[in-house]
């Protein structure tokens, strides 16, 4: 990862989880998340993805269709957005990757049912979810975001809604 990254993305019990920051990805953190993404595809990893509205680039996508048809192209994913673009390109990947779907940000439950994440599992995915958000919105590392997450669990779905500019420290609404 960069210094300044412009994705994250960690694991958890097979779900890869894939959060966009404002920029589009960077070659070189394409090729960091591709390379991680195959090792979890040997194993069937499920992925979801959320984002305010960016997507990889024309060339990135070209890369992640190729790894996804060389492991059958049904790999589960689930993206999240407001974005229609998002949801544009999702619709031209299903071509690639039988297993994608679109959600929009409100139907979180939906997309962690569609990925058959296990309930006893869903807190933990939520609070990374959130906890990467946080990061790419203050550009600062998780530990020092200083983040109280069982009050954020209170509030997910509305930081989940919440654009990324939204979310940055002394912003007031």
């Amino acid at each position: 990862m960069t210094a300044d990254p412009t994705i994250l993305y960690e694991y958890v019990r097979g779900l890869a989880i894939l959060v966009h920051g404002e920029r589009p990805p960077t070659n070189s953190e394409w090729a960091d998340y591709l390379a991680s993404g195959e090792r979890a595809l040997s194993r069937s990893a499920k992925i979801l993805v959320i984002t305010d509205g960016v997507a990889p680039t024309p060339t990135q996508r070209a890369a992640m269709n190729k790894m996804v048809v060389e492991h059958g192209g049904d790999v589960a994913t689930a993206v999240l957005s407001h974005s229609v673009a998002v949801r544009t390109v999702v619709a031209l990947l299903s071509m690639w990757n039988r297993g994608i779907r679109s959600f929009s940000p409100g139907q979180l439950s939906q997309a962690l049912q569609f990925l058959e994440v296990a309930p006893e599992s869903r807190s933990e995915v939520l609070e990374r979810v959130v906890r990467m958000r946080i990061q790419l919105s203050r550009n600062v590392s998780a530990s020092e975001a200083s983040v109280d997450l069982p009050k954020i669990a209170d509030r997910m779905e509305a930081l989940l809604l919440q654009r990324l500019p939204a979310l940055r420290a002394g912003r007031k609404r």
